[in-house]
Formats: structure tokens, C-alpha cells, sequence
């Protein structure tokens, strides 16, 4: 009965460890503190329907508070108001491109109507201007601000 005893505990030593690894894979645990320059999404809280994305992103961490949330900047570099804590973040996995994708621009001169909706004449901070469609703002607010 002791060796029944014995070998029933390892058993179930042995699936509390297979348990917590799958666990910690599901749920994104993380043992080490994020640093600074890492990348990450923001989860989008209440989701609309199954085409509404999930995360928006990415940002940077830029540092962590003292309640260990975490300050994040846009690829634009410009630090968000909120900080935000580690449950509410996803780690980005290695997509450097889209960054070169962005470009800071000064403001919207003016706007015409096209075909397919809207175009907006753009004053880039050290190029010329442009005619953009709205489809190429990553932030709608900017255009709704106009």
C-alpha cells in the first residue's frame, strides 16, 4: 500500500507539472519583466463582431510605473496618455515591418470627393504634398478632426 501511495503522489506530481505548462503556454505567462523598446499590441476590449480586430498596435514600451504597468509609445513615437497593465498587452512577434509603413505628416490641407469616398491633401514633414484616401490613416480621429 505504501509503494501505491508513493507512486499515485508521483503520478500526480508528474500532471500537475504538464498542467502548469500548458497553462502558462495558453494564458502568455511571462516570468521576466518586459524592457523598454519591446514591442506589443493593446487587446480591444468588447468586441463588436468576428471581423472586429482583437489588437491594435503595435507600440514600444517605453518604461513601467511602480504598480508594474507599462507606458507605451506609437510607432510615431509620440507616449500615450494610459499606461497599461501586462493582462492587457500581447507580445508582438517579430513584425518590424510595418513601422516603415508610417509617416508623420503635418496637417490636412484640404479634401475632395472621389469615386470610392474621400481623398485628403497632405502636408508631410519634410516632403511635399500629397492626395491621400482615407484608407491610408491608421487613425481615423486624425481625418474625423479635420
Amino acid at each position: 500500500m505504501k509503494e501505491d501511495r508513493k507512486l499515485a503522489k508521483d503520478n500526480i506530481d508528474k500532471a500537475k507539472e504538464i498542467q502548469v505548462k500548458i497553462q502558462d503556454k495558453n494564458k502568455n505567462v511571462i516570468v521576466d519583466r518586459l524592457k523598454p523598446g519591446t514591442k506589443v499590441y493593446i487587446t480591444i476590449e468588447g468586441l463588436q463582431n468576428k471581423l472586429t480586430p482583437k489588437y491594435r498596435g503595435p507600440y514600444t514600451i517605453v518604461k513601467s510605473t511602480k504598480n508594474d504597468n507599462l507606458i507605451l509609445k506609437n510607432v510615431l513615437g509620440e507616449v500615450l496618455k494610459d499606461s497599461y497593465p501586462l493582462c492587457k498587452l500581447k507580445l508582438d512577434k517579430g513584425i518590424d515591418d510595418e513601422i516603415d509603413n508610417f509617416q508623420k505628416f503635418e496637417k490636412i490641407l484640404h479634401h475632395r470627393k472621389v469615386k470610392n469616398g474621400y481623398e485628403y491633401l497632405i502636408l508631410w514633414v519634410h516632403k511635399d504634398q500629397t492626395w491621400e484616401p482615407a484608407s491610408n490613416f491608421s487613425d481615423k480621429t486624425v481625418i474625423e478632426n479635420y
